[in-house]
């Protein structure tokens, strides 16, 4: 009986993190981080950014620099607590005035925190990190 019960809990928690996933998120935060290739801290900028993620597309909107729109080619979505503990990983395609730029997109839950980090292909040596300060489903 016990076995039961633990496989229905497990069940309803994988249920509820795949949900997640389909969902359409806006995320904002107040700070940019500046990371070299290691992840080492670089600099950074105070500024309000919102995060637009749907099931095919990421906008990401800075207030001080140019917006970024990318198309997910994949991505692998793995939420233990939704909107706190887990990751998703997706690759994008960026498209703007600088081009085409091939890009890594990890948002990440640990330890209360909430992360957006870009990394781009043909930039290998900036990541781009911002603490998230809302993570919530997207209003349609």
């Amino acid at each position: 009986m016990k076995k039961l019960i633990l496989l229905g809990v497990l069940l309803i928690i994988s249920a509820v993190s795949f949900a997640q996933c389909d969902k359409d998120l806006m995320l904002t935060s107040s700070k940019t981080e500046y990371l070299d290739s290691l992840g080492n801290f670089q600099r950074s900028v105070d500024e309000e950014t919102v995060i637009k993620i749907s099931k095919s597309k990421i906008v990401i909107t800075p207030a001080k620099s140019v917006e970024m729109v990318g198309n997910i080619e994949s991505s692998k979505c793995d939420w233990k607590v939704a909107y706190k503990e887990g990751k998703t990983v997706s690759k994008v395609l960026f498209e703007g005035p600088l081009g085409s730029l091939h890009g890594t997109v990890t948002t990440e839950g640990s330890n209360g925190k909430l992360t957006f980090l870009v990394e781009l292909v043909e930039i290998p040596d900036t990541k781009i990190r911002v603490q998230l300060d809302t993570f919530q489903e997207a209003l349609k």
